[in-house]
Formats: structure tokens, sequence, C-alpha cells
């Protein structure tokens, strides 16, 4: 610890609490700052020595040290309530992630007892007819349960070892799977009757209709399609014609906590994956730092800079040199720094051509979008703190890989 900092705390014991929360070491610069300024001294001994000696200076240290250690713990309280609320949108999107799953679940189970119903439907259709097609399900039932039993008997029977495992077991699982749909066709399944009981509890279970299938849930049926830009194109030119530009979008952004990040973060990710030929996982690492730095598009300006600094700027923070670089480029081609295009401009001439080249070599190693945040942070963004906020960074990753992927 640096000794100008234990003067510090001798004087006001609070700086100590003050300390422990300086993340980026702002508050400590600042300390150091105003002793030396006020005792006219770096050495530590020196500047003990003025202190008791002159109360006037000791109490325009002690008015300055209050001052710095008030504003550090305000900005601390911010920046502790502010990662509190994203922390807990992070949370409220996990619960809507798992509760669509569930209803996605729900979904299949009501086809899967549409489809069971349907079949018995028509097998009992076949049977009051009569007719072959009446004894066509029950022989296969009985074919295919004595060809498992069968196989099964040959297998405890074996007094060598099998020669070809694979087979074996191809074989013995197929007729395992049929064996399995047999019982459930004619008999059902505890666990299919128990989760119908809940659903029928719950007023969730599907009607049937009066030919006694059940029937298929309303609605027309999603038909995935493929995100646009997904792909590449050849550097000469050849192959596949140039691919339309991607559309920035449009209109107000959606509410909460992500909304403008959920609005913008696809259209970033196709610009890359268009720009650099990205997989989309290498790309959402990408835009998981871009949501952290900037608090998903919505702040700009680095909150807590050092005294003396402008900090950060930008999608992704740009400081020192980085930033003055950025205004450059920016006033150069008329762009406001604050504009879509101004940001993306400057980050793809970063990895294409600038200082940060040799970044997208190591990005395209990734094969999923927790290494390709963690790449990114560390040779991008470099944190002072190693390993600073990679958590968040990857959760904001995988928002913009959940849009990419349903937009």
């Amino acid at each position: 610890m640096n000794p100008l900092l234990g003067i510090a705390a001798q004087i006001i014991p609070g700086l100590i609490q003050v300390f422990a929360g300086d993340k980026t070491g702002s508050a400590a610069q600042q300390v150091t700052d105003a002793i030396k300024k006020v005792t006219q001294t770096e050495n530590p001994d020196e500047a003990k020595k003025k202190l008791d000696q002159d109360p006037m200076a000791r109490a325009q240290l002690q008015k300055e040290l209050s001052e710095i250690a008030l504003d550090e713990l305000k900005e601390q309280n911010r920046a502790e309530a502010e990662q509190r609320t994203i922390e807990l949108s992070f949370y409220r999107e996990e619960l809507a992630e798992a509760d669509r799953e569930r209803q996605a679940e729900m979904e299949r189970f009501k086809a899967q007892l549409a489809d069971v119903g349907a079949a018995r439907g028509a097998y009992a259709d076949a049977s009051r007819s009569g007719g072959i097609r009446a004894w066509i399900v029950p022989i296969i039932a009985v074919l295919v349960t004595i060809g498992l039993f069968y196989f099964l008997y040959r297998m405890i029977g074996l007094r060598e070892p099998l020669e070809n495992k694979d087979v074996f077991n191809t074989i013995l699982g197929a007729l395992t799977t049929a064996f399995i749909t047999i019982i459930t066709f004619f008999f059902g399944s505890s666990q299919g009757s128990r989760d119908k009981d809940d659903m029928i509890s719950a007023g969730q279970l599907v009607s049937k209709t009066p030919g006694g299938a059940v029937a298929a849930p309303a609605g027309p049926t999603p038909t995935p399609t493929a995100p646009a830009g997904s792909g590449a194109v050849k550097p000469d030119g050849g192959g596949a014609a140039a691919p339309p530009p991607v559309r920035k979008p449009t209109g107000p952004a959606p509410d909460g906590q992500f909304g403008l990040f959920k609005q913008k973060a696809p259209w970033v990710m196709r610009q890359l994956i268009q720009d650099f030929g990205l997989t989309k996982d290498q790309a959402a690492g990408i835009l998981g730092n871009i949501g952290h730095e900037c608090a998903g598009f919505r702040k700009l300006q680095e909150q807590k800079p050092l005294r003396g600094g402008r900090g950060g700027w930008g999608w992704c923070q740009w400081t020192g040199p980085r930033r003055h670089q950025f205004e450059d480029w920016a006033t150069s081609r008329n762009l406001d720094f604050s504009s879509d295009e101004a940001n993306y401009g400057f980050l793809k001439q970063e990895l294409t051509s600038g200082g940060e080249a040799g970044v997208m070599r190591s990005l395209r190693r990734a094969d999923n979008p927790d290494d390709a945040t963690a790449i990114f942070m560390r040779e991008f963004e470099r944190p002072a703190a190693e390993y600073a906020g990679l958590e968040a960074r990857k959760k904001w990753a995988r928002i913009a890989l959940k849009e990419f992927t349903n937009g």
C-alpha cells in the first residue's frame, strides 16, 4: 500500500472503506495527488512531518480528503445500484427464458399426445371395420416383442465376446425403442398419464375431436428462418453475389433495461458477420463486451474517469490515445461521435487495419460465445482488472445471440 494512503487513512478513517471499493484506483490517485499538493512533497516521512507541524495544512488536507471520500462513496453507491439493476434484469431474462422453454416443452408434449391419440383413433376405426387392417398393428406388436425377447435370450446365452458391438447395440436400441412405443400405444405411459392429469388440472389439455383424436394446438407452426447476412463473401468476389446491405433497425427501442441492446445487437452482429466472415458465436462475443462497456448502448461516456482525464467513450469505451484516434477518425468523416456509423466504423477500422487487427486471428479460434467473449475482452478491451466483469459480459453475449437467432 502507498504510504501516503496510510497518512490519509489516519486523518480520515472512513477512507479505508473508500479504498476497499475503489475498483479503478481513481480514489487512491486523487488522495495521493491531494497530499502531494498540500504538503508539497512526495516523501511520506516529510509529508507526515509537515502535517504534524502545520495545523492549517492538516485542516486543508482534511477538508479535501472529506470531499474526495464523499464524492467517491456517492459514485460507488451509484455504480452498485446500477449493477444491482442490471443483475436483476439478467435474472428476469433467465426466468423468462426458462418460462419459454417450459412452454415449448408443453407444446411438444401436446403434439405427442395428439400423435398418439390420432394413431389410436385410426386403429379403433380399423378394428371396428374388421378385415386385415385390424390385425396389422397387433401382428407388428407381437413380432417386435418376440424379436426383442429372443434377442435378449440369445445375448444371455452368449459364451464368447461379441465381434461387432456397434451393430449389436444398434439393433438392441431399435428393438427397445419399438417395444416402448408399442407399450405406450396400447397401455399409455405412467409418466405421460401423470403429465396429462397435471395438464387437465391446470386446464391446459387440448380438447378431443368427435372422432376421438386429440386436437392439435391451434395456431400456425412457426417456420425457422436463417438470419440475414450469415455468410461471408469471398475476397476475390467469386462465388455467391454480394449480400445486400445490413438494414439498421428503426423505430423506438423496446422497453426495459436491455431494450436498446436487443434492438441494436442483431444488426451489429450481422454487420460483423458480413464484414469479417465471423460465426454468430464469435460476433456475439464482441457484442457481449460492447454491452458491458456501454451498458447496452445507453452510456457512451465513462461514468467515473480518472481525475484530469476524460475517460472512455463510445461502444467500446475507447480511452486515452484510442479515444483521440476515434475522435480524429470520426471528425475527418464528419460523423457525430455518438452515432452508430462513427462507432461501428471505427471498430471496423481498428479490427481491419488499425492496431487491433490481430484480435481477429484469436477470435476466429473461438467455437462458442463464452470463449469469444473472453478473447475479445482480454485482447481488445484489456480492462485494468483481470477478468473484470467477464461473467456479466458473457450474459450480454447470450442476450445478443438469442436476439440474433430469433430475429
